[in-house]
Parts: C-alpha cells; sequence; structure tokens
C-alpha cells in the first residue's frame, strides 16, 4: 500500500488563487508522475486543511476545499473519495465557537483522566467543549458516509482497508478539539482513550498492520499524556504514526 501525506494547506481567500492556478498543477504532476510508477493507494490529509477556521471562505469552508483541493487529486489520480481521509489541526478551529467560561475552565481544571472522560461524551454530541471542531467534523462525516468500514465519532474515527496483503486499520486521532490561540502545552490534553477506542476496533478485525494518523506532534502535547500515547502506540501494535502540523513537502509511505 502506497500513502500520500499532505498536510497545513492553509487554504484562505488569500492563497486559493495560487494554490488552484500554480501549486496544485505541480502537485498533481508529481502526484500522477508517482502514482504511474507505484499506485497511490491512499491519500491523507494531516490537520490544517483551511487556515484560522476557513472564515475567510465564507460558509462553506470544507466544500471549497474538497472542490479546490480534493476533487482534482482524485479525479487526476482514478480514485475515489474513500481513499482521502482526513483530521483536523488546530487552524480548522473555528475559534467563533469558542466558549469563554468553558475554556477558562478547561485550561484550568482539565487533567488527563478528565480529557479521556471528555473525550467519551463527545464522541456522538456537541457541546460547548467540542463546538469549536463541529464545522470540520460534520464535513468529515458527510465525506465518509458511504466508506466501508469506517467508523466515525465527533472525536477519533478509524477505517479499515482491504489490501491483498491484510487489513490494515488507520486511527484518525482528533488531537486539535482543546485547541485555541492561547492554548499551552500543559493544558494540551487530547484524550489518549481515542487510540484505545481504535485498538479495539482493529483488534477485533483482526488487522496486520495499524496506523496512527496525528495532526500535532507529540512534543506539542502535555507531558504526562505524550508518555501514556507513546505507551499506548508501543503496547497496541501501532506500526507507525503520521504527524502534521511542520510545513514540509509532501510524503510518500509505502506498507
Amino acid at each position: 500500500m502506497r500513502i500520500v501525506q499532505l498536510s497545513d494547506i492553509h487554504l484562505s481567500s488569500n492563497n486559493i488563487y495560487d494554490l488552484e492556478n500554480y501549486y496544485l498543477e505541480a502537485l498533481v504532476k508529481d502526484l500522477l508522475a508517482f502514482h504511474q510508477h507505484n499506485s497511490v493507494d491512499l491519500v491523507i490529509f494531516t490537520g490544517d486543511l483551511v487556515d484560522k477556521g476557513g472564515n475567510s471562505l465564507k460558509e462553506s469552508p470544507y466544500e471549497t476545499f474538497k472542490k479546490v483541493i480534493i476533487t482534482p487529486i482524485v479525479s487526476a489520480l482514478k480514485i475515489t473519495d474513500s481513499q482521502v481521509l482526513m483530521i483536523p489541526g488546530n487552524h480548522d478551529i473555528d475559534r467563533n465557537q469558542i466558549e469563554l467560561k468553558s475554556e477558562f475552565y478547561l485550561a484550568n481544571t482539565l487533567t488527563r483522566d478528565g480529557a479521556n472522560k471528555l473525550v467519551n461524551e463527545m464522541k456522538m454530541s456537541f457541546t460547548e467543549d467540542n463546538n469549536r471542531i463541529k464545522r470540520f467534523k460534520e464535513f468529515e462525516k458527510e465525506f465518509h458516509k458511504n466508506t466501508p468500514n469506517y467508523v466515525y465519532s465527533n472525536s477519533e474515527s478509524s477505517v479499515i482497508i482491504n489490501t491483498i496483503e491484510g487489513d490494515i486499520g488507520i486511527s484518525l486521532v482528533n488531537d486539535s478539539w482543546r485547541c485555541s490561540s492561547d492554548l499551552q502545552r500543559q493544558n494540551h490534553f487530547i484524550g489518549s482513550n481515542q487510540l484505545f477506542n481504535t485498538a479495539k476496533i482493529f483488534s477485533e478485525a483482526k488487522t496486520q498492520l495499524n496506523v496512527a494518523v496525528f495532526h500535532h506532534p507529540l512534543e506539542a502535547i502535555n507531558e504526562d499524556e505524550k508518555e501514556e500515547i507513546e505507551n499506548i502506540l508501543k503496547s497496541k501494535n501501532f506500526s507507525f504514526s503520521l504527524f502534521g502540523h511542520s510545513q514540509r513537502d509532501c510524503k510518500m509511505n509505502s506498507v
């Protein structure tokens, strides 16, 4: 299986023209060259699809992202939407939906255990704590409504990819639900149970290989929770992880 990782596009009204008319054409050309040599099976966007919540793109920033970025790639490679995966980044947060009283409470009281409790409570509902990620997650849910073996939640999502060599489990971690412009590392808890939740699905499906996808590097997460996540990745047999947040060239992975 060959995976293309793309990250931190930060689509906005300021860069959409250049992306459409210059960079995307070059990207698609490179992807086609890779694809003809060894087929691309998955494209994974590891967060920050849009810039600052996509507010400069008006009412439907992710539909705009789909039209401008996803559709040309899918069309050129002759793959399906089901072969495009995504997770939110801190710029996918709608800052207008951050409730100040809730944010003050979370910044001063949230713990590792508290984050795990919230993650489970928010899996199928939106509250004042996670409304900031609602626009992204609703787009994801609609985008993958017909994707086989896709398990959606407002927290983590997961998908199992069937290959000739065996099934591959991909854990799509939502490590940005807690983000705000003032968030400090010591207050950045993501809810490590997201990994346990997906690992259970993979165990029941007897996947041959598991991949964890994050936006933030673990160094950007609370130190205690970082250690917990590292232990889970090892103990639950995640073969490797993908991270976004750092602006670098597109990455190709074969598994």
